[in-house]
């Protein structure tokens, strides 16, 4: 934690993010809605104030279109600058519509300057996956017009995409970038219900709020869940908040003021912590549990970190260690049974691999904690043997973990040092049985590896890991530092996209979980864009839409 105390000082007199901030860092992102409570329309009518569980006037068909924008493909195949106009059952007049390229689609709108700003895929039991995709426009910049319109996609027709519009939300705001930190979609409630944050008028004073609704994918039905957050303040920004995995509960948080609040979705009921939870631009520090009912939390004032309940309760406390430590500092595994917590003995500076606005290290010991708080385990490297270990991957859902065992090299003085790999493991957490694993430079075909499976890695390196089980034999298939796994709707649940180093090119494996095979793509790079999703036979990147394969 010494090294992040230092940068903290070096960094203080920022305060405000950018909007494409770090990763890791509050991240902003947005949405749009058609009439606000106590407001007027697009057609200057008065809207009926929206009470908690009631239902707003549908923002489109209460059934889906008859006619699906995939019935247009008539129109032109992608290459010939044919456009789709995308349906817009609201009229909202953006003029979104689909442009044909080489490569697939670029979306487009007469919203000059509109910005695709969230990707989010449709549950896998809705049937068909849909990508639902959210963007912003605020012409008047920081302070004024901001709206947020709801782009939903249908892919299912291989040569042209579906293409529906439904509008979010539109307010006029103080500070664009606070509103658009909060204005999120947070996620399904089901496989038609996408649970978001609007801007808009408060139902009985008027003023500038903040207020939960759901909108129906599939109809553009929009519903209020709560009509304000009572006491968000409106010259803060938010740090990432979530949707609990059981659907019951969202949490929101401030980024400078801290606070945080939980919402319960079923019950209607607004509770606010006692406590404050505050960051440190650029970082943040809550890390929330993948079924989002626990998080640890850096406290900078006390030197602890603190392990607490969705609703700010306290769990556990644990004192800062005498060296550095990663970050973010708690990577939880995947089932949310452990979190790894990795550190070195003391602050020496051969310690650190690089910097920017963290220091990245090389670990000497990673402890594995439960979710009260408590050392399950800890893994160590021998005193004075100048060894290191992390942890490179989680497998089975976290029911082990992958070590990996280096040394660093460091050839020129002041340049980065190599990781040296002395070796890999298997480890349970919960017995602390631990098998090494032979590694493998090429492997000999498909017909040996058919109990392997494809794990990535979760330490920013851009590895690819392919791991015999029955074997216990391990390959990187690949290592770029710009490689990391996209959401896939398909049989694998996740892809693998990285640049090809010394091309420029990029590279994208599908997998199949059932077959335990990798399907390799090399499709149109999106320049200057990184991938959101890949959905049956398209990579989803911003408001480019690029086909896979022929």
């Amino acid at each position: 934690m010494a090294a992040l105390l230092v940068l903290l000082v070096l960094l203080s007199g920022c305060d405000r993010k950018n909007a494409d901030g770090p990763e890791g860092s509050a991240r902003a992102s947005d949405t749009l809605n058609p009439a606000e409570p106590g407001g007027t329309d697009a057609a200057g009518e008065t809207a009926t104030p929206e009470l908690p569980g009631e239902t707003a006037e549908p923002a489109g068909p209460t059934e889906p279109p008859a006619v699906r924008p995939s019935d247009a493909s008539e129109a032109g195949l992608p290459g010939d600058n044919a456009e789709l106009v995308c349906f817009d059952p609201a009229e909202t007049a953006a003029g979104w519509r689909l442009v044909g390229k080489d490569y697939g689609f670029e979306l487009a709108s007469d919203l000059r300057d509109a910005a695709m700003v969230q990707t989010l895929l449709s549950p896998p039991d809705s049937g068909n996956p849909l990508v639902v995709q959210l963007a912003r426009w605020n012409p008047d910049g920081p302070s004024g017009l901001f709206r947020k319109d709801a782009v939903i996609l249908d892919f299912s027709d291989r040569n042209v995409p579906a293409c529906t519009v439904y509008p979010l939300f539109e307010a006029y705001v103080n500070d664009s970038y606070n509103a658009d930190s909060v204005t999120n979609a947070f996620g399904f409630l089901d496989a038609d219900r996408l649970l978001y944050v609007a801007a808009g008028d408060h139902p009985v004073t008027g003023d500038l709020t903040y207020k939960v609704r759901t909108l129906n994918i599939r109809t553009g039905q929009t519903e209020v869940l709560f009509p304000d957050i009572p006491g968000t303040p409106m010259d803060d920004f938010f740090a990432d908040g979530w949707l609990t995995e059981d659907k019951s509960k969202l949490v929101l948080n401030t980024y400078h003021s801290g606070k945080l609040w939980t919402l319960d979705l079923a019950r209607r009921e607004v509770w606010q912590s006692g406590r404050l939870f505050s960051h440190e631009w650029p970082l943040t520090f809550i890390h929330p549990s993948p079924d989002g009912k626990l998080f640890w939390y850096t406290d900078i004032a006390s030197a602890k970190y603190r392990l607490h309940t969705a609703d700010g309760e306290p769990v556990a406390e644990m004192p800062f260690p005498p060296g550095f430590d990663q970050y973010p500092p708690f990577r939880w595994s995947p089932d949310g049974r452990y979190a790894s917590y990795a550190y070195t003995r003391d602050v020496s500076e051969k310690h650190i691999v690089g910097s920017d606005e963290i220091y990245h290290i090389a670990p000497q010991e990673v402890r594995f904690l439960d979710r009260r708080g408590r050392t399950y385990l800890t893994v160590k490297t021998p005193e004075g043997s100048g060894e290191y270990v992390e942890s490179a991957a989680w497998l089975d859902d976290g029911k082990e973990v992958l070590l990996h065992f280096f040394k660093l090299d460091r050839p020129i003085p002041g340049q980065r040092p190599k990781k040296v790999t002395l070796g890999y493991e298997r480890l349970r957490p919960d017995t602390g049985k631990r098998t090494a694993l032979q590694i493998i430079a090429n492997a000999e075909g498909p017909a040996g590896w058919e109990n392997s499976v494809y794990v990535p890695s979760i330490t920013g390196d851009g590895s690819l890991y392919r791991i015999d089980l029955a074997k216990n034999r391990l390959m990187v298939e690949h290592s770029h530092a710009y490689g990391f796994p996209v959401p896939d709707a398909g049989t694998g649940e996740w892809a693998w996209y990285s640049w090809i180093e010394g091309e420029d090119a990029v590279i994208l494996y599908r997998f199949d979980k059932e077959k335990r095979t990798a399907a390799v793509f090399h499709p149109e790079s999106p320049y200057g864009r990184l991938p959101d999703a890949v959905v049956l036979d398209w990579l989803i990147a911003g408001s480019s839409y690029i086909r896979l394969g022929k």
